[in-house]
Formats: C-alpha cells, sequence, structure tokens
C-alpha cells in the first residue's frame, strides 16, 4: 500500500502551520500584532485543513471504500451521525489515526 504523495505533502503543510498555530499562541499578548498574527495563523490553518479534508475526501475515501465492504451491521445511530456528517467528515478519521495506525488496524490484509 502506498500512499498518494499529494496526501503526504499536504500533511507535512499541515504540520507546519499547526506550528505557526502554536508559536502564535505561544507568543500571544494584548498587543494588536501578536493578536494579527494568531488570526492570520488560525484562518492559514482552517484553509490547510480543509483543503487537506477535501484531498483525503477524493483519495482516501476510495481506497477505503474499495478495500472495506459495507457493514450491515452498523447501527441506526452510527449511520444517522455518518448522513448527517459533513461531505468530508471521512478524512479526519485517517489523519487522526495517522497513516501507520490507520494502515495496521484497518488494512491488516493490505499492510
Amino acid at each position: 500500500f502506498v500512499w498518494p504523495q499529494e496526501v503526504e505533502t499536504i500533511h507535512k503543510q499541515l504540520d507546519f502551520v499547526r506550528d505557526k498555530v502554536s508559536k502564535a499562541v505561544s507568543g500571544l499578548t494584548s498587543d494588536k500584532a501578536s493578536l494579527s498574527s494568531l488570526r492570520n495563523s488560525l484562518s492559514a490553518y482552517e484553509k490547510n485543513m480543509l483543503a487537506h479534508f477535501a484531498v483525503e475526501e477524493k483519495k482516501i475515501l476510495p481506497m477505503m471504500r474499495a478495500y472495506f465492504p459495507p457493514n450491515p451491521e452498523i447501527s441506526t445511530l452510527q449511520r444517522k451521525m455518518l448522513e448527517s456528517a459533513p461531505d468530508n467528515a471521512m478524512g479526519a478519521l485517517v489523519y487522526a489515526l495517522g497513516p501507520d495506525r490507520f494502515k495496521s488496524e484497518f488494512m491488516r490484509e493490505r499492510a
């Protein structure tokens, strides 16, 4: 199994932007420049995170569907949650677990 390069690239970009947010929070004071820096870094993080979810929805979700058949035993509550979730919600699973854990736990036969 090989992750699409686009996913690896966007993860690195997210790490970079996340570090900028952390630095802005650490350096936060009451002056306008400090607040502006935090606002700008959070805006960049939001932009990158939304792009990240879009990429994972286009690249990773189809792979998940290819490797995992639909589960008829999924609970009614889970089904309702997924039906009302935004289109990019499933990409968060892969990102939250990380590629290695995701592959080892959800794609054992393919790892």
